[in-house]
């Protein structure tokens, strides 16, 4: 009787991509295809971080799979969207789809904000996945559908700005306001 060698599951590092269905995909180097992480294996790991993977060993004509160790490095820790309250939690349901989980603002956080209210939070920890990422309201931008706060959700979702440093402005103030012939 012979016995089996079993491999034991490589681990990698790389950045993974969700979709808006909750599934990543982790592109790496000497792999056909990128490695699908099904919603239950992404751990807390969110679209565009940077994570430690393991990957499974494959049946037969099956796709590569793998789950995510840990992330390693959060590349986002700002993030835009839209309040509601759901059995008792205040929670932010992000704009961006490929966040696949809603963010929850603890209970001595809510402050006057409102259901339909547009906000910018900020992540404060997430070690567990069968629990909502806790974060805090950085900015209450209005009432979601109004056309200037989704034109500012969008700019802040980007990580743009209205306004420039204090620096910059006192700069920009300095500068000569009329254009000479030289110039021209």
């Amino acid at each position: 009787m012979t016995s089996k060698k079993y491999k034991k599951p490589r681990v990698h590092k790389g950045v993974i991509n969700v979709n808006k269905r909750g599934v990543g995909y982790v592109e790496l180097a000497g792999y056909e295809q990128d490695i699908k992480i099904r919603n239950e294996d992404l751990n807390t790991a969110l679209s565009g971080d940077i994570v430690s993977l393991s990957v499974r060993l494959r049946g037969k004509g099956k796709r590569q799979t793998g789950e995510i160790i840990n992330v390693i490095e959060r590349v986002r820790d700002t993030f835009v969207g839209t309040v509601k309250y759901e059995n008792g939690k205040c929670l932010v349901v992000p704009d961006n789809k490929r966040i696949y989980v809603d963010f929850l603002i603890e209970k001595n956080k809510v402050n006057k904000i409102k259901a339909g209210m547009k906000v910018v939070v900020h992540l404060l920890d997430w070690n567990d996945p069968k629990e909502n990422p806790k974060v805090k309201i950085v900015e209450i931008l209005g009432k979601a559908g109004e056309h200037n706060v989704e034109m500012h959700a969008i700019m802040r979702a980007y990580g743009f700005q209205e306004k420039f440093p204090h620096d910059v402005e006192k700069e920009a103030k300095a500068l000569k306001k009329e254009i000479t012939e030289e110039e021209i």
